[in-house]
């Protein structure tokens, strides 16, 4: 390394560090950017070896190397960070690329600006000066372009700008966003057409305004500040390396680097020199890293990504050193990541260790066979154990593998980090046999040792033991190992016909996919579903569809996927409704489910009752004013909010609130424009939209449904909580009455249903959805079969089923029996719901050899 004063190189992680801390400060920064280092780093004070800073601000690229880390898994292409970074990108990836590079610059550049430094032109007008960089303004504006190249002098008169508009130009030339002004579109484009801004590869046009600083930007900035290098135009520095001298511009070095920012402004003699010798440094990779700067663009094929990391780090280019370990979590596999994390703890790059970590807990099978498992830090293991993306057939194998690690004493006693590692095993998703397995098998030894962890595997047997209270239990150690949360549609019927089918949602293919011989305890249509911590609730419902809501029920099942092993889900029967429902509302809030009004063979219903999952009991709560059903429900922000429904053969507008944890009434809002009933109701932000339905009718186009003139409704209605209004939005593209609606990832799916108005009581697979957005329905794929009154949630599923789990695998789900070991379809023709209490004995069903704990 070339000889430089060591008191520099401390003042230079020192603003390192200063730039870190401010780098949220501005509240006009490019929208483009952010810290870059979303994942927690795993990295303890004894792995870390060197100060975080220049990895704690990375410049923002949107680029292919920067996508999520975690569907990577074992077949990650072994040559993914291999030629030019440039190179094999589509125009998008590299257009964001580039922007993320220019916001970077602009952004230190505007600091430097508002600082007075570097300064080397003055705008004025209207008797006030502006100071400015003529890199940026002749590189953005073909005005100044023209303006600054004519003349040497050092304040150059603006005379088609007042002032202050001058100002806002000259700060959207640096990158910033345009302020809240009186100044209309119109006159911001003309300010825009007569300075000549580029964007793209041309002038700014009107189609392009509003969008084109923050996206197109980039390319004409860089290619303008290249060429003004290349002409040596401006150029007030230069850097003497092995391979010779560069010249550059003081601006664009100091702006991509805090070792050269640190040295042009903190007072220091070389702020003073135009040169500087850095021929200890890698020339070749010097020189590439200046290539960077002024174009975005770095070869990091075969060995020179390292090369290029060790002169970013050294010069603390944090644009430079993110797209470095961008191309190494890109190329990253189980071949070499040994390697790169001993890259990622050298140079302290936290997002490489943690998509490390993330790799190996995707392929924790294959890695935790391996020789090097033995070697991760406890940092490593606490950040792999506590991943919710870890690969394990069951949690049994997570204690096993802890143990195994902790037990390997070549380094010295690991035993000392046993609590810590102990709190990532997730012992309430254990079984109960599984539990036992670990007390008297391979955990005896470390529990004896370190009895706080034998308290930890008491809290999963109490977990076991307190079923009805389960979903009370909020915590990382109850919450099963996935992230593929999705939509999940149970049950339904057709005309006649019911079912007990389960279907869930698989995004990547837009496609709905069966859980297998996961079903409902029983064929059941019109019944209502909730959940709670993951849990989902179904109640009520009829369980045949000839006679309708004459068979009305009153028996709830909870369903956990994933409790206890790695691809199963459980049934339990918890504490029966005290009345007989369907066609009602279920709602999750306060820690309470409520099940709202309905029907049953023998009466409308206005009556409220609240399940207490502590214990396991069901109480009668504030009853609606009228009795209704067929209403629509939803919970937003822990207030329950119904609206529509029937009553005596009448169908209503009315939107009803309740907030549990701070009255026990029902509060009346303004109805709806429409009457409906068997509609769709859904949450997003702060709206509710009320959907499809029918309504009374005595027109001509009418069907009679159950002895009543009925008629399809298309119409959806949005109600704003905080305006207490309701408006119209897009209507319905076909009829969907008495479907399942949910909301997710920001739009709203309307699934299944029947149809009025092609024949009467047609039954639809259909699904539609609705982007609020862009106010705009559109189709979705089809359901596998036909469904109405089915029950939908969004709940997280297994890893196997968001791995697009094959459907031939022998799948099982275990139904925790009664004590009289009824099976679960067995429902009473009678009036046997009022056995749905039975006891819950301790100990489960799960099948967990000890050959497949140890193992």
């Amino acid at each position: 390394m070339p000889n430089i004063p060591e008191e520099f190189h401390q003042v230079a992680m020192e603003h390192a560090e200063a730039s870190a801390s401010q780098s949220d400060g501005h509240a006009a920064q490019p929208t483009n950017q952010g810290t870059g280092d979303e994942g927690a780093s795993a990295l303890g004070e004894e792995d870390c070896k060197m100060d975080q800073s220049h990895d704690s601000i990375a410049c923002n690229q949107p680029i292919a190397a920067q996508n999520d880390v975690t569907n990577r898994n074992e077949a990650m292409p072994t040559d993914g960070g291999k030629g030019s970074q440039s190179e094999g990108s589509d125009a998008g990836a590299l257009a964001a690329m580039l922007q993320a590079h220019a916001d970077m610059l602009l952004a230190s550049a505007y600091e430097l600006r508002e600082d007075g430094v570097m300064c080397d032109v003055v705008l004025t007008a209207n008797g006030q000066t502006l100071p400015a960089h003529k890199p940026i303004l002749i590189s953005s504006s073909l005005y100044f372009k023209e303006k600054l190249e004519s003349t040497d002098a050092k304040s150059i008169a603006i005379d088609i700008l007042p002032f202050d508009k001058l100002q806002v130009m000259v700060d959207l030339l640096y990158g910033r966003v345009l302020p809240n002004t009186n100044l209309s579109n119109s006159e911001v484009y003309k300010m825009i057409k007569n300075l000549g801004i580029l964007c793209g590869n041309g002038i700014t046009t009107r189609r392009d305004f509003g969008r084109c600083l923050q996206l197109h930007h980039a390319e004409p900035l860089l290619q303008g500040l290249s060429e003004l290098r290349d002409k040596a135009k401006y150029t007030d520095f230069t850097i003497n390396t092995e391979c010779g001298s560069i010249m550059v511009h003081k601006l664009v070095v100091a702006s991509c680097s805090d070792y050269f920012k640190a040295m042009f402004t903190s007072g220091m003699k070389e702020a003073s020199m135009d040169h500087i010798d850095l021929s200890g440094v890698n020339g070749e990779g010097l020189r590439s890293l200046i290539d960077f700067m002024y174009t975005g663009k770095m070869d990091l094929s075969g060995e020179k990504a390292l090369q290029q990391l060790e002169v970013a780090t050294y010069l603390q280019s944090v644009s430079a050193i993110d797209l470095c370990c961008n191309s190494f979590i890109q190329s990253l596999n189980l071949q070499n990541c040994m390697e790169m994390q001993q890259v990622a703890m050298e140079y302290c790059l936290p997002r490489l260790e943690a998509a490390f970590c993330e790799l190996v807990a995707r392929n924790f099978k294959a890695f935790s066979s391996s020789a090097d498992f033995l070697k991760l830090t406890v940092g490593q293991m606490e950040t792999i154990l506590g991943s919710n993306s870890l690969q394990v057939a069951h949690e049994g194998l997570v204690l096993f593998t802890a143990c195994k690690w902790l037990r390997y004493e070549s380094e010295g006693s690991r035993m000392r980090h046993a609590l810590r590692l102990m709190k990532k095993v997730r012992f309430p998703i254990m079984s109960y046999r599984q539990l036992m397995i670990a007390v008297e098998g391979p955990a005896r030894v470390i529990f004896n040792e370190v009895p706080d962890c034998l308290s930890l595997a008491e809290a999963g047997v109490k977990f076991n033991e307190e079923i009805s209270r389960q979903p009370l239990v909020r915590s990382p150690e109850t919450r099963i190992r996935s992230d593929f949360k999705t939509i999940v549609v149970f049950g339904g019927s057709q005309e006649s016909d019911q079912t007990a089918n389960i279907y869930y949602l698989y995004p990547p293919t837009k496609e709905w996919k069966s859980l297998g011989k996961i079903q409902l305890p029983q064929e059941i249509s019109y019944h209502s579903s909730a959940v709670m911590n993951n849990f989902v609730y179904i109640a009520g419902g009829e369980s045949n569809a000839v006679i309708g809501y004459h068979s009305a029920k009153q028996s709830v099942w909870r369903f956990m996927p994933n409790w206890q092993d790695g691809k199963h889900g459980r049934w339990y029967r918890v504490e029966p409704m005290h009345e007989k429902r369907t066609d009602f509302y279920l709602a999750a809030t306060n820690n309470h489910l409520y099940a709202i009004a309905g029907r049953n063979g023998n009466h409308e219903l206005s009556s409220v009752e609240v399940y207490d999952p502590e214990t396991d009991t069901w109480d009668f709560g504030a009853s609606l004013d009228n009795p209704v059903y067929g209403h629509a429900g939803v919970v937003h922000d822990g207030v329950i909010y119904i609206c529509g429904g029937g009553s005596m053969n009448e169908y209503r507008a009315d939107l009803w609130c309740m907030d549990p944890s701070t009255m026990q009434r029902w509060s009346q809002k303004p109805s709806m424009r429409r009457p409906r009933a068997f509609h769709h109701m859904s949450a997003i932000g702060d709206c509710l939209y009320a959907m499809g339905g029918y309504q009374n009718s005595t027109g001509e186009d009418i069907v009679y449904y159950m002895h009543f003139a009925v008629v399809d409704v298309l119409d959806v209605e949005c109600y704003n909580i905080r305006t207490d209004q309701w408006t119209s939005v897009q209507s319905l593209v076909a009829p969907q009455t008495g479907g399942a609606s949910i909301a997710y990832n920001g739009e709203i799916y309307l699934l299944g249903g029947w149809s009025f108005s092609v024949e009467p009581y047609c039954t639809l697979a259909d699904v539609h959805t609705y982007n609020p957005a862009h106010n705009s329905w559109e189709r979705f794929a089809d359901l596998p079969e036909k469904l109405g009154g089915s029950g939908c949630c969004t709940i997280t599923l297994p890893q196997s089923f968001g791995r697009c789990m094959c459907q031939e695998e022998e799948e099982e789900c275990y139904i925790h029996p009664p004590t009289n070991h009824k099976e679960a379809d067995e429902d009473d023709e009678d009036d046997s719901d009022n056995d749905d209490n039975e006891g819950h004995p301790n100990q489960d069903n799960v099948e967990v050899t000890e050959q497949e704990v140890l193992v």
